[in-house]
């Protein structure tokens, strides 16, 4: 509030006279005047209260609050004052009297809100008794707190949340003793925590997201006694509410996919859709706050209730028709939530034999064989691991790209590395050094690797989330309930193990073989996947088989790539290589993730491109660059694979990629060109003549449409060469027909969209003065067309030709 309030007293006065004077008194700038004004707020309260006006009472609080705010602004000691006339007990008998009244209870806690928040820590050295100290001594705030109000009035919820989340930020090593009650060093009650918590599952979003901030405020205060409260078996109910919440989100999910895949009211379904993955991460991020605020008995509950309630029912899904939504899921788990236990638990649980069914409450859960499951989903027998990797071989590129990125998951995340080496995802570099390792100890075989102790066999998810913290050295697993390996069968496990790794490393070649190929996006995940867990150049068949297959991959798709060369877009092709180039080499060498969640479980259906406008440019055009995607990141793969780098030039020679200099208007030569005389009507009923002159500069090449008389003509309209299909008509022998498709490549980036014109194809029609004119035309296009052809095929000739060369079997 201005200090120069005194002329608006008078008007206040008259609305509200409590109020007018309490501005009056503080409009006159006077320390004895600031101070008075209280005195009238507490004795007019006192005096309003007897009569019930309540509304009197609302511009008293309100008043009050902008009083304090005017004071912290200039003048601390106004909180002095405060202490010593025991306001907080005015405020309690208020709440008291007013309880049927709304109005003042939303007030009352907005004024105490206000002074919460506006609470210094300097300002405890200012005064004998802390500001703070009187605030939350005497168990005022705990009253505001434990009150029952009527939550059915949506503004006192909102003041009321925001009132709690305010007091969370104020907790401290010495603040937090006045909010707890404790009976033997042990907190028995902690009003703030335990009455905050209820709203966790609350239908407005605000409310929830509240909720969280207040209590990750609470977990981060420094204090043995809250720490023991908040994950003691009383309060730890808590983390499984907030999992039950997340497995009905995921129940929500997996609905509004199956609606979405029935492309009912899209809009509406994305937007919902949006809604509940936005939901889903908030949730997940929230778990991780949680297992990262440092207290082992809540890292341990969230660990184990998101094992039992969240991740084995996905894992049951993966042999369901929500196989898309549960590894998406699934991948979201380990991408936001960075601990140790739980990413192991979730590794664990793909290759064990037999798990509960978590699904139904503890007395009634039973053991669920892997192969149980899947004769119940009608399915062949396969434990989750190998589901996924059947996933990875789908129909569906939007199920290729989850499952990839749940492996490429559980490789980033903080997975051990004996547990890797059983899903067959230990990264390159990591058995490299153990087959130095194996070599310096002149050993043949994982079983003196690991000594006489017990070997890894995962099955125990359960206990390995929680005991993994005790792994010592990342392969063998002290203090856990892993089914233990006798001396005599670890052999045995050995070959599974690289049975497993042979599996992954077969699924991946598969899906890079396949044809037609999968979505780029697929592509570079897989491509990124099988570099990391790709063993080293070995002198062996099976490693040589499996470079013979990339590279017949590779040729199928160079011979994709050849083809565009005879279609519209072939001028545009040393461009796409370029902007591709360094999109796949950052994607190989990296990890790709989609960031657009959204865009993953609902994307939108790949073009047909053996339909109606499958000469279509635009068509043409997405054709094209997925077979340039392609073609070039099996060639960059290659030079992975082999441990070598990916050269960031291309080795190509593009300054010769010249262009069409003439301009629309200029003069032009037709003495010295092959100018070909015909007629073309652009409008209905008004026939031109005009020359057509096929041009072709290195890669460019143009159809010049220029009037006048010979020698000089000027040109009035250019359109590119590519792709215009000279065809004779059947019926009309003089008459020559050609495809325009738009000059710019769809795909560039502009400064501003191009216009209606220019994104459609066009057709010209020319008029010739005999059959034999008209021929001489279509064979002079032929030939600048096929010229244009040859100058992209020789500047594409070194990337083309170079694997045959570089790379060896």
């Amino acid at each position: 509030m201005p200090a120069d309030c005194g002329s608006a007293a008078a008007s206040v006065q008259r609305e509200c006279p409590v109020r007018g004077r309490a501005v009056a008194a503080v409009g006159s700038g006077l320390a004895v005047g600031r101070r008075r004004c209280y005195d009238v707020a507490v004795e007019a309260a006192g005096e309003i209260l007897a009569r019930r006006a309540q509304d009197s009472v609302v511009e008293i609080l309100r008043s009050m609050a902008e009083l304090m705010i005017w004071g912290d602004q200039r003048d601390a000691s106004i909180f002095e004052y405060f202490m010593e006339k025991q306001v907080m007990v005015l405020f309690l008998q208020i709440l008291e009297l007013s309880s049927n009244t709304t109005a003042v209870v939303v007030q009352l806690l907005q004024t105490i809100n206000i002074m919460v928040q506006n609470i210094r820590k300097e300002w405890a050295l200012l005064f004998a008794v802390g500001v703070a100290d009187y605030i939350f001594s005497n168990g005022y705030l705990n009253h505001f707190i434990t009150y029952p109000y009527d939550f059915r009035d949506e503004e006192l919820l909102a003041y009321y949340i925001s009132f709690l989340r305010t007091t969370s930020t104020k907790l401290d090593q010495t603040t937090i003793s006045f909010f707890i009650t404790t009976e033997n060093d042990n907190v028995v009650s902690f009003p703030l925590y335990t009455e905050g918590i209820k709203f966790f599952r609350h239908e407005e979003s605000m409310v929830r997201i509240a909720v969280r901030t207040l209590t990750l405020n609470i977990y981060h205060v420094n204090d043995d006694s809250v720490r023991k409260f908040v994950s003691s078996d009383k309060a730890v109910g808590y983390i499984a509410d907030i999992v039950g919440f997340l497995k009905e989100k995921s129940f929500s999910l997996h609905a509004l996919m199956a609606d979405a895949e029935r492309n009912h009211e899209p809009l509406q379904s994305k937007s919902r859709l949006e809604g509940c993955i936005a939901e889903t991460e908030e949730i997940l991020d929230y778990c991780n706050d949680i297992v990262s605020a440092g207290i082992p008995g809540l890292a341990r509950a969230m660990t184990d209730n998101l094992m039992h309630v969240f991740v084995l029912p996905l894992l049951c899904s993966l042999a369901s028709e929500n196989a898309l939504s549960a590894l998406y899921l699934l991948a979201r788990v380990l991408c936001l939530i960075r601990h140790k236990p739980l990413a192991n638990g979730v590794a664990a649980a793909l290759v064990c034999e037999s798990f509960l069914d978590s699904s139904l409450p503890e007395q009634e859960r039973r053991p669920l064989s892997a192969s149980g499951l899947a004769r119940e989903n009608g399915v062949s027998s396969l434990c989750p691991m190998e589901l996924v990797l059947s996933h990875v071989i789908s129909d569906s590129d939007r199920v290729i790209v989850a499952s990839v990125t749940f492996l490429l998951a559980l490789l980033h995340n903080e997975v051990d590395d004996a547990i890797l080496e059983v899903l067959g995802l230990l990264p390159r570099l990591k058995q490299h050094k153990r087959r130095l390792l194996q070599a310096l100890m002149g050993s043949n075989s994982d079983e003196e690797l690991f000594g006489d102790e017990d070997t890894l066999d995962v099955c125990d998810y359960s206990t390995l989330a929680v005991e993994s913290e005790k792994t010592v050295d990342g392969k063998r697993l002290r203090g856990t309930n892993f089914c233990r390996a006798t001396r005599n069968d670890r052999n045995a496990k050995c070959n599974s193990f690289v049975r497993m790794q042979e599996a992954v490393v077969k699924k991946l070649l598969e899906l890079l073989c396949r044809r037609p190929p999968p979505c780029i996006e697929a592509l570079w995940q897989c491509g990124a996947l099988l570099r990391q867990i790709f063993p080293y150049h070995q002198e062996n068949s099976v490693h040589s088989s499996r470079i013979a297959m990339i590279r017949t991959a590779r040729i199928e798709a160079k011979e994709a790539v050849l083809k565009e060369l005879d279609d519209c877009w072939c001028d545009a092709i040393p461009f796409v290589v370029v902007e591709v180039w360094q999109k796949s080499r950052k994607a190989l060498e990296g990890s790709y993730y989609r960031d657009d969640s959204t865009t993953l479980l609902i994307q939108a259906q790949r073009k047909n491109l053996d339909g109606q406008n499958r000469f279509s440019s635009s068509v043409v055009a997405d054709r094209m660059q997925e077979a340039i995607q392609v073609f070039v990141a099996l060639h960059q793969l290659l030079h992975l694979l082999i441990g070598e780098s990916v050269p960031e030039a291309l080795p190509l020679d593009m300054s010769y990629s010249g262009e069409y200099v003439a301009k629309v208007g200029t003069e032009v030569d037709l003495s010295s060109v092959d100018a070909l005389p015909c007629r073309i009507a652009f409008e209905r009923g008004k026939e031109r003549d005009m020359y057509l002159v096929p041009t072709v500069s290195f890669t460019a090449g143009w159809l010049v449409l220029a009037d006048g008389v010979s020698p000089k003509g000027v040109i009035r309209v250019i359109a590119p060469l590519a792709g215009c299909l000279p065809e004779i008509d059947e019926e009309h022998k003089r008459w020559l027909h050609l495809r325009i498709r738009p000059p710019q490549w769809p795909h560039r980036k502009q400064t501003k969209p191009p216009s209606r014109t220019k994104r459609v194809d066009g057709r010209w029609t020319l008029a010739f003065a005999d059959p034999q004119s008209c021929e001489k035309a279509r064979d002079a296009v032929v030939v600048a067309m096929t010229a244009q052809k040859n100058a992209v095929l020789e500047l594409l000739k070194p990337l083309l030709e170079e694997e045959d060369q570089a790379v060896p079997i």
